[in-house]
């Protein structure tokens, strides 16, 4: 079933190409033949992806399967969905009752020392208290995972370490953004391994701005090992979802502009595509 937002502590808050030599291994003139007359194809246009293979890759293009370089691990929806157009092409639209989900996170992303979430999303505005992603084990030791959510205007982060479930019950993060179009949204997640005293900060960039810093606590213990929840949870009530990835590293602020948003970047400022 879809996760509940946890309600402790809410702050306010150019490739070339490969050349069949053959018979045809001399130069090519400017008119595209060879010395013999043949003529040569030019090589075809290609519209590579451009930076790092996200580890999953959700695109909702009609589907719910995985494009990331981990196989497997197409979404469930068990109340179905709908797919509408979207910020990239196709996204996934949620009624009250839908979601999606998936099992497998702990052995997948329960196995990465540094993680970035990123999603484009519009959602309606005063969702009362629904998690939009959610991987958090917050009752059996040993802790993990992460959950970000929306509660009457403001956004809910909650975080728990191996050692600390919700960092001793505090959630909190900023205003959501202006609802009823899109946002680009970026869980960040900057720890050194998945032992003890390798965690980092959470931080959460809406439309490439950092706009919530979570810390760790004193003992800096990860946050994403196998004690994350098995199960990840995606959904947001009458709310559309699109290009859903998760990578296993995090990037600069101009990396996340171009190679995760595709938008442009100059200066300090990201512009949207």
């Amino acid at each position: 079933m879809r996760a509940s937002l946890l309600f402790l502590g809410i702050a306010s808050f150019g490739c070339g190409s490969v050349v069949d030599k053959g018979q045809h291994d001399a130069a090519v003139s400017g008119d595209g033949r060879t010395p013999d007359g043949v003529m040569v194809d030019a090589a075809p246009t290609i519209d590579a992806y451009q930076g790092p293979q996200p580890r999953l890759w959700w695109k909702f293009e009609g589907n719910t399967n995985n494009s990331g370089s981990v196989n497997g691990f197409a979404l469930a929806t068990p109340a179905g969905i709908s797919y509408v157009a979207a910020k990239v092409g196709m996204g996934v639209s949620f009624s009250s009752s839908q979601y999606a989900n998936v099992t497998g996170m702990k052995n997948v992303l329960g196995m990465y020392g540094a993680v970035t979430i990123a999603f484009w999303l519009k959602e309606p505005g005063n969702v009362n208290g629904v998690a939009m992603w959610d991987d958090i084990n917050r009752t059996a030791s040993p802790y993990g995972g992460v959950q970000i959510g929306l509660s009457n205007n403001t956004v809910s982060l909650c975080v728990s370490t191996t050692s600390n479930s919700l960092l001793s019950g505090s959630c909190g993060g900023p205003g959501e953004p202006v609802a009823n179009t899109f946002h680009h949204w970026i869980i960040r997640y900057n720890g050194t391994g998945t032992s003890a005293g390798q965690g980092g900060v959470t931080e959460i960039y809406v439309d490439d701005v950092l706009v919530y810093t979570r810390a760790n606590d004193s003992a800096n213990n990860p946050v994403f090992t196998t004690a994350i929840s098995d199960t990840m949870t995606i959904g947001v009530p009458n709310g559309v979802m699109d290009d859903l990835r998760i990578y296993d590293q995090v990037f600069t602020q101009a990396e996340q502009c171009t190679y995760i948003i595709g938008g442009a970047y100059a200066g300090t400022t990201c512009t949207l595509p």
